[in-house]
């Protein structure tokens, strides 16, 4: 009877899983065909047989909080440090380490999946499952901090939740700003039990229940800086090798806008590559030879930098801009996707002439006019906070003094 449980659970983890592969297949075939690739090639073979030896080792505490990699470690010091287990790999491990967190490899559980996926084999995951379950079996209440619910780890996650339900719950903490698409993709959050949004206009999009959903903003504070200058930003969209013409045209459009803005010489012109391109030398060489300037500052530097304006297609990035107080633009470059944020200027391609001249027009860059998140007095730690105890997650005795 028990093992039955278990693969059924095990199948709806994998049809989940491929499910997902197969709608963005629709927009990237030689990213999910790499994918693909490496699931099915010995290394990720070796990574399985290892993992059925690992199991979680969990502290004797009655309340768990567990994160998926560090995309959140922010929020991590909410909670006392012997209650927070981070899932990851060396990176991750080092982290919580140094952090006083336990810690928990990815690898038996991402490699167990794929084993189910692409040969077919029931073991390695069941074996997950079953360590799994008896170890949070012994916990009074697991909250999961997922960042995505759309890949192995995330949905192994959230049917672990799911069967352990009430004591086990799963959320879902948005990681970046979702647009309207031409395709029929799930979004990030859709399968969890609860999300944590940027704001509320995203719960529409991610297809979630209203009413498990609360609003965090963004994970971080920025706000632009006054200045003299008048910089521009060309945003990537971060999609180079995926099969479809969509970065190219991005790129020759960029390029246009470019070598006409720098005619000027009052304004600064950068190219923001997405961290997808950073990984491809070869793709930041001709980068370097079509842009004067490579914008290579992290994102708060950026965002807390001089005030710019931000251009770009579809990317989290814009509506961070936003925030933070730049001017953005967007490039209606794809017929039926649109940012569900506001902007400041927008811009066919056929036209894109009178985006340059209104970035000319402009004698200084002032506050963006729009506003996409009521700025709150609150700290990103303060909100995150109040959407636990909004959604009845935590006990103030679990909250680190």
């Amino acid at each position: 009877m028990v093992q039955k449980v278990f693969e059924k659970i095990a199948n709806n983890i994998s049809e989940d899983s491929k499910s997902w592969m197969r709608q963005y297949e629709c927009v990237a075939h030689l990213e999910i065909e790499r994918r693909r690739t490496d699931a099915r090639g010995f290394k990720d073979f070796i990574r399985t047989l290892i993992g059925v030896f690992i199991k979680p080792d969990f502290c004797n505490v009655e309340t768990l909080y567990i994160f998926e990699g560090l995309r959140n470690k922010e929020y991590m010091s909410a909670f006392n440090a012997s209650s927070v287990i981070v899932i990851g790999s060396h990176k991750e491990k080092q982290y919580a380490k140094s952090h006083g967190y336990g810690f928990c490899w990815s690898f038996p559980i991402d490699s167990s999946v794929h084993a189910k996926m692409y040969r077919g084999f029931s073991l390695p995951i069941n074996r997950q499952i079953n360590i799994w379950i008896k170890e949070l079996s012994r916990v009074k209440q697991v909250v999961f901090f997922l960042y995505e619910d759309t890949q192995p780890l995330g949905v192994f996650f959230v049917h672990i939740g799911r069967l352990l339900k009430p004591k086990v719950t799963s959320v879902c903490i948005q990681h970046g700003y979702f647009s309207n698409s031409e395709y029929e993709i799930r979004i990030e959050g859709n399968l969890s039990d609860i999300n944590f949004v940027w704001d509320e206009n995203q719960v529409k999009l991610i297809g979630c229940n209203k009413s498990a959903a609360f609003e965090v903003g963004l994970p971080y504070a920025a706000k632009a800086k006054p200045t003299t200058e008048k910089i521009v930003v060309l945003v990537g969209t971060g999609t180079p090798y995926d099969g479809n013409d969509d970065y190219d045209k991005t790129l020759a459009i960029f390029s246009i806008i470019h070598d006409e803005l720098i005619k000027d010489t009052n304004i600064k012109v950068y190219y923001r590559p997405h961290p997808n391109e950073w990984v491809h030398d070869n793709l930041i060489l001709e980068l370097r030879k079509k842009f004067s300037l490579l914008d290579e500052l992290n994102k708060f530097q950026i965002l807390n930098g001089p005030k710019a304006i931000f251009i770009g297609s579809i990317s989290s990035l814009l509506y961070e801009a936003g925030v933070a107080g730049h001017l953005v633009v967007h490039l209606k470059i794809y017929d039926k996707s649109e940012p569900s944020f506001k902007y400041d200027f927008a811009c066919e391609p056929l036209n894109i002439h009178s985006l340059i001249d209104w970035i000319r027009s402009i004698n200084s860059i002032e506050d963006s006019t729009v506003q996409h998140q009521i700025l709150n007095k609150n700290s990103p730690l303060e909100r995150f906070i109040s959407a636990l105890h909004a959604a009845k997650l935590v006990y103030n005795s679990d909250l680190r003094n």
